[in-house]
């Protein structure tokens, strides 16, 4: 039996997690920007971030 290559669960850990990772950064930086009522500071935390 061949031995099986880490590459599947490295694209099965991506397309898994990154979405899910992108989508709680948007929702963080949406609420974020309701919470302060201004249009940059999203993208400012996310730069120091």
């Amino acid at each position: 039996m061949p031995q099986l290559s880490p590459l599947p669960w490295v694209i099965y850990f991506f397309v898994s997690f990154v979405p899910l990772f992108m989508f709680i950064m948007l929702s963080e930086m949406i609420s974020y920007q309701m919470e302060k009522g201004s249009g940059n500071s999203g993208l400012n935390m996310f730069l120091s971030w």
